[in-house]
């Protein structure tokens, strides 16, 4: 102990701290060794459940956008509104009645009815126009399905042998289906 000077004491205290500090890297070096296997084995995996998540996203915002029926009541009006004006369809000024229905059976949805009747109920329309306004409101949504269906003759005079002409008149319902906000 005579021997022992500041310098030789800092040369002691410094080897056992290199030591404890090398035995402290290499347990941190293997452990991350162990995390970058576990990625390499878990990467595609993840990498392809991240890709599946944000194609549907894309796909479910751009259906949203394309049905516009975000917002409820005004929005189903617009969309049946776009729809009869759509090409082959013209079906002219709309009178629409709005109605929701939270008995739906399933809990946080609510059905959003809207009827639809022409605004004048002695307009005539070929049945070819009432289908492709049915189809269109159909077809241009994924939500939106035609629950009710009316479709009449105009002219009461005709007899049961006679061919009507082509003039009818309609009144249907439509429905979407949306989660409660």
């Amino acid at each position: 102990m005579k021997n022992m000077n500041l310098a030789r004491v800092i040369m002691i205290v410094s080897v056992v701290l290199s030591l404890a500090l090398g035995l402290y890297g290499w347990q941190q070096q293997s452990e991350l060794s162990e995390r970058k296997d576990e990625l390499t084995k878990r990467a595609p995996e993840l990498v392809k459940q991240l890709q599946d998540a944000g194609r549907k996203h894309t796909q479910l915002s751009k259906n949203r956008t394309l049905e516009n029926l975000g917002a409820g009541q005004d929005n189903l009006r617009t969309y049946a509104n776009k729809q009869g004006l759509a090409d082959r369809v013209d079906i002219g000024d709309l009178e629409m009645t709005m109605s929701n229905d939270k008995n739906t059976g399933l809990p946080g949805v609510e059905d959003k009815k809207l009827r639809i009747k022409p605004q004048d109920p002695k307009k005539d329309f070929s049945r070819t126009k009432i289908a492709n306004f049915f189809y269109k409101l159909e077809e241009s949504s994924k939500r939106v399905r035609i629950t009710d269906l009316e479709i009449t003759l105009l002219d009461t005079r005709v007899k049961k042998h006679e061919v009507p002409e082509d003039k009818w008149t309609y009144e249907c319902e439509i429905t979407s289906r949306q989660r409660i906000e």
